[in-house]
C-alpha cells in the first residue's frame, strides 16, 4: 500500500497519531502514573510503543493494552537489556487474559529479533502489579534502580523511597 498523502498530510497525521497516543496513555494511567512520567516516555523517541489489538483492523483507541519499551546493549556483558517502562491494560479488559498475552507475543518477538546476545527484560513495578509480574516468572532484580540509568532518566529517583525492580531473563 502507498500513501499518497502530501508532506503537510503527514505532518497532521504524525501529529494527530502522537496526540490520540498521549491522550490515550493518560487514561491507561491517570490513577497511578504522573503524566510528566507519561510525556517523557513519548518525547523519547527512542522508546517503542506496542498495542495489543482485537481483530484485524488496528484501533489505538479500541486497543485493551498497550506498552511502552526500549532496548540497550551492554557491550560488556554481550546482553540485551530490554527496559518496559509502562504496560497497562484497560480496567474494562482487566483479568481477561491480555496483559499476558501481550507479555506472551512480546517475548517471543525479544526471543526472534534479539537472539544473538542474552537477553533480559527489566521493569520497575507499582508495588500492586508485583504479583501479576512473579506469577508470570518475573523475578525480583538483586540491581538497584541507581545500576539502570536508562530507567532513572524518567523516574524521579528519591533516596528513602522503595523501588520494585524485576526481572525475566530468557
Amino acid at each position: 500500500m502507498v500513501d499518497e498523502s502530501t508532506d503537510e498530510e503527514l505532518c497532521e497525521k504524525m501529529q494527530s497519531y502522537y496526540d490520540n497516543l498521549s491522550e490515550l496513555l493518560g487514561k491507561y494511567s491517570y490513577r497511578d502514573i504522573s503524566p510528566t512520567y507519561s510525556r517523557n516516555l513519548l518525547s523519547d523517541l527512542r522508546n517503542k510503543v506496542v498495542f495489543r489489538s482485537m481483530g484485524s483492523n488496528f484501533d489505538m483507541l479500541n486497543c485493551p493494552s498497550m506498552m511502552i519499551y526500549t532496548t540497550v546493549f551492554n557491550a560488556e556483558k554481550k546482553e540485551n537489556i530490554i527496559y518496559i517502562f509502562f504496560i497497562c491494560t484497560k480496567k474494562k479488559f482487566m483479568n481477561m487474559g491480555y496483559a499476558k498475552g501481550m507479555l506472551d507475543d512480546f517475548i517471543d518477538y525479544i526471543k526472534t529479533k534479539y537472539n544473538q546476545y542474552a537477553n533480559r527484560i527489566v521493569l520497575s513495578s507499582l508495588y500492586s502489579s508485583v504479583t501479576f509480574y512473579e506469577s508470570y516468572g518475573f523475578d525480583w532484580c538483586k540491581e538497584t534502580i541507581l545500576e539502570h540509568k536508562r530507567i532513572l532518566q524518567f523516574e524521579k529517583y528519591e533516596k528513602d523511597a522503595f523501588y520494585v525492580l524485576m526481572e525475566m531473563k530468557l
